[in-house]
C-alpha cells in the first residue's frame, strides 16, 4: 500500500483532480467518501477516478437521496440499532463495557430512546456520560438540556455540526416546515394528511404553477426524508406514509432555533416564554397559561385532561383574544359545545375539532371566509348550517364517525346532510362523507362542480340518485379515491359511469353491484392500488377481472360471492401484497394457480364458515409473511397443526402448505374477546424477523373490525 503524497491535502480543484487521477492511474483502488453532502460533490469527486477495469472499488456514505438515486450500484440502507444493540453500545462507551447501574436505567433508557438507535448521538452522549457523576439528579440534568449541551459541549461538536449543516443546507421555504414538527413531543407520531394541512394553513407552502400546495408539501416531505431529517412510522397497505416522526435529537437541535426564533412553545414548561411565541402546544393542562398571546398564530391542544370552558381556558372563549390566529387544532378536547368566539377569528384557516363531543355548528360559521380545513371527523355533528357554503377557500371537509353493526365487527359509518349550495365551494378537495338519499338529486347534482375533487365519500346512496352521481363524478379528473355506499338493500350500477377518473388509486364500493363495469380493465384504471368491495354479488368471472389491474397492492373482498369456489388465475395479481376475503359464506376450496399472487405478504380469511382447508396452492406464496385465519373452523385449525391435539408427531394434512409462513395466527371469538392461538412453524422458529409481537398482534385484531372503511 503506498501512502498519499503531503503535499495532496494543500491541493484545491483541478490540480488536485490531476494528482489523484495520476497516483490511481493502473492501480487498483478502494477510495471511501464519507458524507458526500449533494450530487454536484459527488460529482466532481468521481472524474477524479479512473476507470482501469482493475476492479477497483468507491464507497460513499450520505444523507442525500439524490446521490443514491443517481447511483447505478447497489444502494445499502443503513438501519438503526436496535435496541439491544443501542443499550450494549452506550453501556460501552459509558461504563467501560459495564452493565448500566441500577439507578440509571430509567434515565439511560430516555437518552437511548432520544438517540433512536443513531450510533453517532450513542456513542458521543455516552462518551460525554463517562466523565460525569453517576447520579441520578446529575444524568437527568443533562438529559433534560440535551439541546444544550449538543451546542456547548466539545465532545458532542461534531454531531451537533451535522445536524446544524442538514438544517441549514435546506432550502429556505423548507426549514419553518421542519421546525413545525418540534411544536409536538418527542414520542408524538404526526400524521401525513394533517401535516400538510397545517403546513398549507400557516402559509409555508403554496401553489407552485399547476402544482397544488398539496403537492408542493409532498415534495418537502420527500425532501425532508431523503435528507434523513424525519423518519417514516408507519405507512398504508398502499404503501403511502401514515404519520412521521422525528429523531430525538433532532429535534433537541430544532427546539433550540425554534425558541431562538419565538417560533414555537409548550405551555407545559415552567416558564412564561411562551408568550412571545407565535404558535403554542397546550399539554395536559391549561394552568399555566398567562399573559398575553395576542400574537399567536397556531393554538394545539394535546392530552388535556380539563373540560375547556371560559375558566380553563378564557383565551378561548373571549371575543378578541387571538385576532390572528389562523390554526385552532383542538383534537381530542373534552368539550361539547361550539365556542362561539371562534367564529370571530376571522384569519383562522384550520380548525379541528376532530373526537370532541361538539354535537352543532353554528351559522356564525359562515363569518371565516379564510378557513380551508374543517375537521369534524368523530364528533356528533350530523348536519351543517346553510352558512357553510360561504367558505369559498375551504379544501377539506371531512365529517363523518363510526358505529358497530348489529355483528359487532365491521362498523358502519355515520356522514352528514349537506346543505344546499355545497356546490358552491369550488376549491373543495377532500370531502367525506355526505348522506345521498332519495331526496338528494340536487346535491348530488351539485357534487359536478367541485371539478378539483382528490377525495369523495359518499353513504346512504340511492338508487335514482346513481346516474347523477356518475355524472358529477366524470368531471373530477383529478379524483384519486372514491368511496360509495348504497342504501340498505339497493343496487349500485357502475356501468352508468362511463369513464373512470383517470387518476383513481383507491376504490371502496359497498352495496350489491348489477354487474362488473367494462371499464374495470381499461388502461386508464392502470392507477388503481386498492379496491375494496362489500355485499356486491358478484360471480367468479367478474371476481377474475380483477387480476387484469396490474398495480393492484390491496384488495379487500365482503361478501361478494356466493359461490363454493374461488379461483385465483396463472399468472394473475403480479404486484398484489394484501388480501382479505370475509364472510363468503358458500366459499369450501380456494385455489390459487400458479405465478398468482406472487408478491402477497399478508393473507387474511375471516368468517368463511364452510372453508375447512388452507387455500390450495398457498405453499407457492414464497414471500407470504402474514396468515390470519379468522372466526373459521376448528377442523381448519386441526389441520395445520405440526402435531396433532394428543400431541403425537403427526402433523396436520395442510401444515407442508403453511410451514414457510413466519406468521399464522388462527383467532377466535370467545365472550365477545377476540383469542389469538399462534400456530408454530418452520419459518416461526428460524425467523426472528418476520415475527410479530404480541402487541402488534393485538393491534391487528382490534382493527379487524375496520378493514372495510374509507380511512383518512
Amino acid at each position: 500500500m503506498k501512502q498519499a503524497p503531503e503535499k495532496l491535502g494543500t491541493m484545491k480543484g483541478l490540480e488536485m483532480k490531476l494528482e489523484v487521477e495520476t497516483l490511481l492511474q493502473n492501480k487498483r483502488y478502494l477510495i471511501v467518501l464519507d458524507d458526500v453532502q449533494n450530487l454536484d460533490k459527488w460529482q466532481a469527486c468521481r472524474r477524479a477516478f479512473p476507470k482501469n477495469n482493475f476492479g477497483s472499488r468507491v464507497i460513499i456514505t450520505t444523507q442525500s437521496g439524490d446521490v443514491t438515486c443517481e447511483s447505478q450500484h447497489p444502494v445499502y440502507d443503513l438501519k438503526p440499532l436496535s435496541e439491544n444493540e443501542s443499550r450494549d453500545l452506550f453501556c460501552l462507551k459509558a461504563f467501560g463495557g459495564k452493565a448500566c447501574p441500577g439507578h440509571l436505567v430509567r434515565v439511560c433508557d430516555d437518552i437511548l430512546k432520544k438517540c433512536a438507535g443513531l450510533p453517532l448521538g450513542i456513542v458521543a452522549i455516552g462518551g460525554m456520560l463517562r466523565g460525569k457523576n453517576p447520579t441520578v439528579a446529575e444524568w437527568d440534568k443533562i438529559n433534560n438540556s440535551l439541546g444544550t449541551e449538543l451546542q456547548g459541549n466539545r465532545s458532542l461538536g461534531s454531531m451537533h455540526k451535522i445536524l446544524l449543516r442538514s438544517y441549514h443546507d435546506m432550502l429556505h421555504d423548507m426549514k419553518p416546515c421542519l421546525l413545525y414538527m418540534s411544536i409536538f413531543p418527542g414520542d408524538h407520531l404526526t400524521e401525513h394528511n394533517k401535516l400538510i394541512r397545517l403546513w398549507v394553513a400557516e402559509g409555508f407552502v403554496a401553489r407552485d404553477g399547476k402544482r397544488t400546495a398539496d403537492d408542493v408539501a409532498e415534495t418537502y416531505l420527500s425532501e425532508l426524508l431523503s435528507r434523513s431529517l424525519i423518519q417514516v412510522a408507519a405507512r398504508r397497505s398502499d404503501g403511502r406514509v401514515k404519520s412521521y416522526r422525528i429523531h430525538g435529537l433532532t429535534r433537541e437541535i430544532l427546539m433550540m432555533k425554534s425558541k431562538a426564533q419565538n417560533f414555537a412553545a409548550t405551555s407545559d414548561k415552567a416558564t412564561s416564554s411562551y408568550s412571545k411565541a407565535r404558535r403554542l402546544l397546550v399539554q395536559k393542562d391549561c394552568v399555566n397559561l398567562c399573559g398575553t398571546l395576542k400574537k399567536l398564530r397556531s393554538l394545539h391542544l394535546l392530552e388535556v385532561q380539563e373540560q375547556l370552558t371560559k375558566s380553563t381556558m378564557p383565551l378561548l372563549f373571549n371575543k378578541g383574544e387571538l385576532k390572528l390566529l389562523t390554526v385552532l387544532d383542538l383534537q381530542g378536547a373534552k368539550m361539547d359545545k361550539f365556542p362561539s368566539a371562534i367564529t370571530d377569528l376571522l384569519n383562522l384557516r384550520y380548525l379541528s375539532l376532530r373526537d370532541t363531543g361538539v354535537k352543532n355548528i353554528p351559522n356564525s360559521i359562515g363569518r371565516l371566509r379564510k378557513l380551508e380545513t374543517l375537521d369534524l371527523k368523530r364528533t356528533r355533528v350530523h348536519k351543517l348550517p346553510n352558512q357553510i357554503k360561504y367558505l369559498r377557500q375551504l379544501q377539506n371537509l371531512l365529517l363523518y364517525q363510526y358505529y358497530d353493526d348489529k355483528n359487532g365487527a365491521f362498523p358502519s359509518k355515520h356522514g352528514f346532510q349537506a346543505p344546499m349550495g355545497i356546490g358552491e365551494l369550488k376549491s373543495l378537495q377532500k370531502l367525506c362523507f355526505i348522506e345521498a338519499g332519495k331526496d338528494s338529486g340536487c346535491i348530488v347534482n351539485e357534487l359536478g362542480n367541485l371539478t378539483l375533487m382528490r377525495r369523495l365519500g359518499i353513504i346512504r346512496l340511492s338508487r335514482n340518485l346513481v346516474g347523477a352521481l356518475w355524472s358529477s363524478i366524470e368531471k373530477m379528473s383529478r379524483l384519486r379515491a372514491l368511496s360509495v355506499t348504497a342504501s340498505k338493500g339497493e343496487t349500485v350500477d357502475l356501468q352508468g359511469l362511463g369513464s373512470p377518473p383517470p387518476c383513481l388509486e383507491r376504490l371502496y364500493l359497498t352495496g350489491a353491484l348489477v354487474s362488473f363495469p367494462q371499464w374495470i380493465e381499461l388502461p386508464e384504471l392502470q392507477n388503481l392500488v386498492k379496491i375494496f368491495l362489500k355485499s356486491s354479488n358478484l360471480d367468479h368471472d367478474s371476481l377474475a377481472k380483477l387480476g387484469e389491474l396490474r398495480n393492484l397492492l390491496h384488495i379487500e373482498l365482503q361478501q361478494v360471492y356466493d359461490g363454493k369456489h374461488l379461483c385465483f388465475g396463472r399468472d394473475k395479481f403480479k404486484k398484489l401484497k394484501i388480501l382479505g376475503l370475509r364472510r363468503l359464506e358458500s366459499l369450501e376450496t380456494v385455489t390459487i394457480e400458479q405465478n398468482s399472487m406472487p408478491c402477497l405478504e399478508k393473507f387474511q380469511i375471516q368468517e368463511c364458515g364452510c372453508l375447512a382447508t388452507v387455500p390450495l396452492g398457498i405453499e407457492q406464496l414464497f414471500k407470504l409473511r402474514v396468515l390470519d385465519l379468522v372466526d373459521m373452523p376448528e377442523e381448519m385449525y386441526a389441520r395445520i397443526q405440526p402435531y396433532n391435539v394428543h400431541g403425537n408427531p403427526v402433523q396436520g394434512d395442510d401444515y407442508w402448505r403453511i410451514q414457510h409462513i413466519s406468521g399464522v395466527c388462527f383467532i377466535k371469538k370467545e365472550d365477545n374477546v377476540w383469542i389469538p392461538r399462534r400456530v408454530s412453524t418452520v419459518m416461526r422458529n428460524l425467523s426472528a424477523s418476520d415475527k410479530r409481537s404480541d402487541d402488534q398482534l393485538d393491534k391487528e385484531i382490534n382493527h379487524f373490525g375496520k378493514k372495510l372503511n374509507f380511512r383518512d
